[in-house]
């Protein structure tokens, strides 16, 4: 599975970050004291964890590596794993004993661009292509996913423990990978429903092997014991190239059913959640049918010698030898180093994935009593603070609810919200002033109903820098009154109809004024770099959408104030 390993130390978790980040060195690797900076975390204890961050640029620009990676580290009762990726190099963490971890370094030379054996020639259930995300009764679309193995998977991996850990990390990686295409714990999550023996005997023949495994009365016995919407057998067959296939491209009930070569191929190269978006409907970056949304590619690197930049692949895009994938779904509203990761239309897997996530969860129903969401800016913190909320599904009729609200820059350690009401957190930073110092905010809400139910709700809260046509980032400036003018409002706020916005200069200027939805994406422009005098003024405009939005108003010399208002 690994062209090369090394030994290294790794210690407790709490000890190693630092206000979020965690510094590593990689033996014999030219990228040194990597800075990875926590972006998603799951802290219980040191002995139950999940943490995921992102790497810090390194000064070697002009060299033009170092520059992006991943790192995810998890910890459960069956040990410790993790993977690591740097540009084009990938690395994975297996513990051998306290604190001792072996540092795999992946032998790409096994994976060609055939490892997955989806073909056109596989019958494809076309699913109605929803417009609208479909919203399940208690709130989310949960799909449960049995990983079961077989006894040759089993040996390949080392015994129980360390197949477990296989998977959890797998699971991990799909689910990071949804966040980082902008798809949310209450749009689409994938929950482990087991780990599961099956007696199973592999072949030669992977396309044979899993029709086998889906008319086999064992696995869809268990699936049906676990309560799964999909299947996902680990094998150690001897599939030539080929490391992954899915009996038929879903949303598909009946056939919901996949196999994936345990070991490097799983996580390493990502064909678990791969073969995973496949059930969904998602396709490959060369798929000739028209209308279905595929994977991409793409290049980053903008700067000498980068010229031509560095082939980036989302993860249902065909991988050759030298090739590794980002942990990411296309999607043209993300953007990797800047560049998009997907082109709207035909490249928008993250879009398919929304569109049929209900569908697969609701192959076997399974609703829980009690569910708590946090909701809101739950992707940006824009300069005005983010405004979050709380929702609960399910519950007892009549029930009243207590909330305790916390926030960490790390994840780890967690401090009280100053207040919290019913259903409401309060702005992670005060009105009219920018957001957290730190590029991620985390927020959790423990909620507990007067009927005894409680769950605990998390979200990361990401702050925008800067939009289109902002000449300086919002985050460097205050939002309070300054050199160039007092004050902005809009009104009526919340409002249904035109909108009115006000804006009093103690001094006269070049101003542009913009409006922004949560996201930071312009919606559109009031006034465009436009001379006013000292005193009020005031424009109308109207909006045809609902939501929160901002009128963020700026002027030549880079000074600007920013207010929020909701249009119902």
């Amino acid at each position: 599975m690994y062209s090369g390993y090394y030994l290294v130390d790794f210690g407790n978790l709490a000890q190693m970050q630092d206000q979020g980040k965690i510094k590593i060195n990689i033996p014999d690797d030219e990228c040194e004291d990597l800075v990875f900076k926590v972006k998603s975390v799951k802290y219980i204890n040191e002995q139950d964890y999940y943490w995921y961050g992102e790497l810090l640029s390194s000064p070697n620009e002009a060299e033009c590596y170092c520059q992006l990676g991943s790192i995810i580290l998890i910890s459960s009762q069956f040990g410790r794993i993790g993977y690591i990726s740097i540009d084009d190099k990938t690395f994975e963490l297996i513990e051998l004993s306290q604190n001792r971890f072996a540092l795999g370094k992946p032998d790409g030379s096994k994976f060609t661009e055939a490892e997955c054996g989806v073909t056109n020639s596989i019958p494809y259930v076309n699913p109605d292509i929803i417009p609208d995300i479909q919203v399940r009764e208690n709130g989310n679309c949960d799909v449960r996913c049995l990983v079961l193995y077989t006894n040759k998977a089993l040996d390949a991996e080392g015994g129980l423990a360390a197949i477990n850990n296989r998977v959890n990390l797998a699971i991990a990686q799909t689910n990071q990978a949804l966040r980082n295409s902008f798809i949310d714990d209450s749009q689409l999550r994938i929950e482990l429903a087991g780990v599961e023996p099956l007696s199973f005997t592999e072949t030669q023949l992977i396309r044979f092997d899993v029709n086998n495994l889906a008319s086999t009365l064992d696995a869809q016995n268990l699936r049906s014991n676990f309560e799964a919407d999909i299947v996902v057998l680990l094998t150690a067959g001897d599939y030539g190239s080929t490391f992954g296939i899915v009996r038929m491209i879903g949303p598909n009930d009946n056939t919901s059913y996949s196999i994936v070569q345990t070991g490097t191929a799983t996580t390493g190269r990502f064909t678990f959640a791969h073969e995973v978006a496949h059930l969904f409907g998602a396709r490959h970056n060369d798929d000739p049918e028209s209308g279905i949304p595929h994977g991409h590619n793409f290049r980053t690197g903008n700067f000498i010698p980068c010229i031509f930049g560095k082939k980036q692949l989302t993860i249902l895009n065909k991988a050759g030898e030298a090739d590794v994938r980002i942990l990411h779904y296309s999607n043209p509203q993300v953007t990797y180093d800047d560049k998009k990761t997907g082109v709207n239309g035909t490249r928008d897997n993250a879009q398919q994935l929304r569109n049929t996530a209900c569908t697969v969860a609701q192959f076997e129903e399974t609703i829980r009593p009690f569910n708590v969401f946090v909701t809101g800016d739950i992707n940006t913190c824009p300069c005005g603070g983010s405004s979050l909320g709380v929702n609960i599904f399910g519950g007892t009729s009549g029930a009243t609810y207590t909330y305790f609200g916390e926030k960490s820059i790390d994840g780890i350690n967690w401090s009280t919200l100053s207040t919290i009401s019913t259903a409401y957190i309060p702005p992670s930073a005060p009105p009219h002033h920018n957001c957290p110092e730190e590029d991620y905010i985390f927020v959790r809400t423990h909620v507990v109903s007067s009927d005894g139910q409680e769950d605990i709700a998390s979200a990361t809260i990401a702050r925008i820098y800067e939009w289109p046509g902002q000449e300086e980032p919002c985050f460097n400036q205050s939002l309070n009154i300054s050199e160039g003018y007092d004050n902005i409002s809009v009104f009526p706020n919340p409002a249904s109809g035109y909108i009115e916005s006000e804006i009093t200069l103690l001094k006269k200027g070049k101003f542009t004024i913009r409006i922004m939805d949560s996201t930071g994406k312009l919606v559109t422009t009031i006034i465009e770099s436009q001379d006013l005098e000292m005193g009020k003024h005031r424009f109308s405009f109207e909006l045809r959408q609902s939501g929160m939005f901002f009128v963020n108003a700026f002027s030549d010399k880079g000074e600007q104030i920013v207010s929020q208002f909701i249009k119902l």
